[in-house]
């Protein structure tokens, strides 16, 4: 296992400005304006000028040197990406210690050269169970043990965080964090997911339809049938820095590590697929571009107190 320095290292505050400085999009208020979009099924705006990667092992691996977590002087660092990202190429060079060394080199010089445009936005999806719908407010309200209030730090997996290692001798407990711990620069609340009625009904018959084909007679309980209430809440995050590594510890089987970021939208879908969309809410717009709106330089602020001396979360 490789915990060195380099793995808790704290983010220069020059490269955190170099990321603040490249983002130039106006923040929207949080809970209503023009950026709330109700659907009826499409799918999320497909013009978006962002692109956001799915949070794989691989694609983690790349941010961490964009972030400045790790650092190319740590042959160990190179290694585990060079195992997460050339699985055969590892299997069949590592054990030739003058071959291992040219790769390692050249894999040196690729990531110095390329850091700067890996991917720091990810899309991040979570469950939720809804509860009964309100025809006064126009809303599904959230199952309690679902509910997120004023929430700033949320603990986010890697979409296939239980990928087997490349080899024997790499275990999942080992190497690069498969767990974010991401803090937002504001709290977060969703209680309830704003629907019309129309679009509500259909999704309580087509729910109710199901639920009536697996339990028959008294076992159409109504704590069953909310189990059945599935929905998805996607969040698209730009993370701007990190903080302290922590290997596995307590009920944690997997590395993982602190990071600060941006909530730059989120949406509720009524499928795991994310092909219907129930809710959108987005904090940037794709108009209009120009310098950073005083709320979101208030973010900012909060970002760069938090990465100045050793570069950790409080």
């Amino acid at each position: 296992m490789f915990i060195g320095t380099c793995l808790i290292a704290s983010v220069a505050q020059a490269q955190l400005e170099f990321l603040i400085d490249g983002y130039e999009e106006k923040y929207i208020s949080n809970d209503e304006g023009p950026s709330v979009v109700l659907s009826s099924g499409e799918t999320e705006d497909a013009n978006s000028q962002y692109i956001y990667e799915a949070p794989t092992v691989k694609a983690l691996s790349h941010m961490y040197w964009a972030l400045g977590l790790y650092k190319t002087s740590d042959n160990k660092a190179v290694d585990e990406f060079l195992r997460i990202n050339e699985c055969d190429m590892y299997k069949k060079f590592s054990s030739d210690e003058l071959e291992w060394g040219e790769i390692r080199d050249a894999t040196k010089t690729f990531i110095e050269s390329n850091k700067e445009d890996f991917p720091t936005r990810f899309t991040f999806t979570l469950p939720l169970q809804l509860f009964n719908y309100s025809v006064r407010r126009q809303a599904f309200e959230i199952m309690d043990e679902y509910k997120i209030i004023a929430s700033r730090r949320f603990e986010l997996y890697a979409q296939d965080y239980n990928l087997r290692p490349c080899n024997s001798d790499h275990i999942l407990g080992e190497g690069f964090p498969r767990v974010l711990n991401v803090e937002f620069s504001r709290p977060f609340n969703l209680t309830h997911i704003p629907m019309t009625e129309d679009v509500a009904n259909d999704y309580i018959k087509k729910v109710n339809k199901v639920f009536h084909k697996v339990y028959k007679g008294n076992l159409r309980t109504k704590w069953r049938m909310y189990q059945f209430r599935k929905a998805y809440l996607v969040f698209k995050i730009k993370i701007f820095a990190h903080g302290k590594y922590f290997p596995p510890h307590g009920m944690m089987t997997y590395p993982s590590a602190q990071m600060m970021g941006i909530l730059e939208s989120y949406s509720v879908f009524e499928d795991k697929n994310l092909t219907k969309l129930f809710y959108k809410q987005s904090y940037i717009s794709n108009k209009n571009k120009g310098k950073l709106d005083l709320k979101l330089k208030e973010q900012y602020e909060i970002l760069r107190e938090k990465s100045k001396g050793d570069g950790m979360l409080n």
